[in-house]
């Protein structure tokens, strides 16, 4: 189901997540942990906090090593190659 997939990403990258959701599909957010943030004639905006302690399988984990965040696949260059870029 992509709301589990997502959630399970959010809380690996310690994430918040937000989102709208029809009146009738407040029930199916509250499952996964969203709460109602404001509340409109047609549309509920829900939110739902980052985590703040890995998660591995659905519980806490209480390892004292985390597993580690991915690093992002874009490396931005250092100021200083910037710099001699420009320089040349």
């Amino acid at each position: 189901m992509m709301i589990k997939w997502g959630c399970d990403l959010a809380d690996k990258l310690f994430l918040p997540m937000w989102g709208s959701a029809l009146p009738e599909q407040r029930d199916f957010y509250k499952q996964h942990g969203f709460v109602e943030v404001e509340d409109y004639k047609y549309v509920v905006f829900m939110n739902r906090e980052a985590r703040t302690s890995p998660v591995e399988g659905g519980k806490s984990s209480s390892s004292s090593n985390p597993k580690e965040v991915p690093t992002p696949a874009l490396q931005l260059p250092s100021q200083s190659q910037s710099q001699s870029k420009v320089a040349a």
